[in-house]
């Protein structure tokens, strides 16, 4: 890069420059001693062809740079989306946004030929926009029309999965519910299970009177039934799951998600009023949602590693994004992404705790900040505290080097220790 100041106002040099800027948005709508600022604090720069002009890795800039001369190749570096590339022409300006706002591009820019650009010092940037609505006006709606067009970019990235998933945001009642399959209390595991085979459903709920007791599940027929070597002749309600959960008509598959998750299950009832009318299991949440926030969870209860747990913790940005994608609220958004990701420190909490000797009911940990508000987005940082017991003091060296070791484990999974 070779820069020249634009020292004198009066030579040609400046003269030909104004009338080129004249001619071009914002400068035809300012007045011309704010274009001569504009002028008399620029520097030319100079940039041969494939030269990086401004990057993402250069940090925030501290130049606005215009197009006098040459093409410029722009390409969008977002982890975790589709680089999209675009081509800027003479008088466009880099950056605006990133310029305005004080906050690194996320673009990388590079001289297509010979290219010989306007610099701008942002501190003078900021004091023109101060003196000249046209130039602030200007500012402003290129940071909007880029906005939109992120947005638009989002859309578009998220367009084919849109077309097979459904927002999460999406009322129970608007969803295809199955027919809940029900059996007696008294009823034979041979007669529930026969039952759970033919309909080719997922689990059988008991009823007795019209009050759901009891359900059980594929899932639970190893555990309780196989293993445990019950009699098929034994009635179900020796084996099945008691005090079951349920959904009202009116929830959202969110709440539907964040319960599975929560209670650890894997199927709910869905009622109107006091009617049982259908059932939602993991699976039918699984196909509104590729990315399940229970298949997450559980992926995440299940890991005995690091390494297991980042790809977990890459799996909820890629799931934060297709929300986002589908144009999830705010507040839904923060909620799922809060809570996938306590679910992920504490399972960092037990790994570490065991590997440590402490007992985990002998200490709390406290997550603070975005976290302890359930406000966490995409990009977060971590602020945690620990308190243990009174008797545990003798142990503070111990609880330190434990809790070292769980900020860093959250920081390789990409959850970057706080600045502040």
């Amino acid at each position: 890069m070779v820069n020249n100041k634009l020292s004198n106002p009066s030579n040609s040099l400046v003269q030909n420059l104004r009338q080129q800027l004249m001619r071009i948005l914002p400068f035809s709508q300012m007045a011309e001693q704010d274009v001569d600022f504009f002028l008399r604090y620029s520097v030319e720069s100079y940039f041969a062809p494939q030269e990086v002009i401004l990057s993402p890795a250069d940090g925030v800039p501290k130049t606005l740079y215009l197009i006098r001369q040459g093409r410029v190749s722009g390409r969008r570096l977002i982890p975790g989306f589709e680089e999209t590339g675009f081509e800027l022409d003479p008088g466009d300006i880099l950056a605006v946004s990133a310029c305005y706002a004080g906050l690194p591009t996320t673009v990388k820019y590079v001289a297509v030929d010979d290219c010989f650009c306007l610099a701008l010092p942002l501190e003078r940037m900021h004091e023109l926009a101060s003196q000249s609505k046209p130039f602030s006006d200007f500012l402003n709606n290129r940071i909007l029309k880029l906005l939109e067009e992120s947005r638009a970019a989002l859309r578009n990235t998220f367009a084919s999965k849109a077309l097979t998933e459904q927002s999460l945001e999406s009322p129970l009642q608007d969803l295809s519910l199955k027919k809940p399959i029900s059996v007696s209390p008294n009823t034979s595991l041979q007669d529930a299970l026969q039952l759970i085979h033919d309909k080719k459903v997922g689990s059988v709920l008991v009823v007795d009177e019209g009050n759901i007791v009891g359900i059980l599940t594929r899932y639970d027929v190893l555990s309780r039934v196989t293993l445990a070597q019950v009699p098929l002749s034994t009635p179900i309600e020796q084996v099945m799951s008691r005090s079951v959960k349920t959904l009202s008509i009116d929830d959202t598959a969110e709440t539907a998600g964040l319960t599975m998750s929560r209670y650890h299950i894997r199927h709910l009832p869905v009622l109107r009023g006091k009617e049982l009318v259908g059932i939602i299991s993991e699976r039918d949440l699984f196909s509104l949602q590729r990315l399940s926030l229970n298949n997450i969870s559980s992926a995440i209860r299940s890991a005995e590693d690091v390494d297991t747990l980042k790809d977990c913790a890459s799996n909820i940005r890629k799931f934060a994004r297709n929300l986002l994608g589908q144009g999830v609220q705010a507040r839904q958004l923060t909620a799922l992404i809060s809570h996938l990701n306590d679910v992920l420190t504490a399972q960092l909490i037990t790994l570490f705790a065991k590997q440590h000797h402490l007992n985990l009911e002998s200490f709390a940990w406290i997550s603070l900040g975005s976290e302890g508000r359930s406000e966490q987005t995409i990009a977060t940082d971590q602020d945690n505290a620990l308190i243990y017991m009174d008797s545990e003091t003798s142990k503070k060296s111990h609880y330190l080097a434990f809790a070292k070791d769980v900020n860093q484990a959250l920081d390789a999974c990409g959850y970057p220790l706080c600045k502040g």
